[in-house]
């Protein structure tokens, strides 16, 4: 599916992202979350992998980046990052996740 959002300084972004299926879930936590062996990347310092995101797809095009959603937030904003940063830094792509279900269906 293809995906437009605003980025931080109002340009207009699009890009095919591929949604995981229910029975992929999990194993699209690998390099978010955790690596092959199940060691947690979440910490709790500026950049860091935050325990409330959890990654619902990735961006096809560019390069893998995650699409990913944040659970303490009871709307469920989704946002992307890049990757191989050093640094998880999440650029928020809609406010909640019934808005981008609503945007992409």
């Amino acid at each position: 599916m293809k995906v437009e959002f605003e980025d931080e300084v109002g340009e207009i972004l699009s890009a095919p992202y591929y949604i995981y299926l229910k029975s992929e879930f999990l194993d699209g936590q690998l390099g978010g979350r955790e690596d092959l062996e199940a060691n947690s990347f979440i910490g709790n310092h500026e950049g860091d992998w935050q325990e409330n995101w959890f990654v619902i797809g990735y961006d096809e095009e560019i390069g893998g980046d995650p699409l990913f959603i944040d659970i303490a937030n009871e709307d469920y904003p989704v946002f992307t990052a890049e990757h191989g940063m050093g640094e998880w830094e999440a650029l928020e792509m809609y406010d909640s996740l019934k808005e981008f279900v609503e945007d992409v269906t």
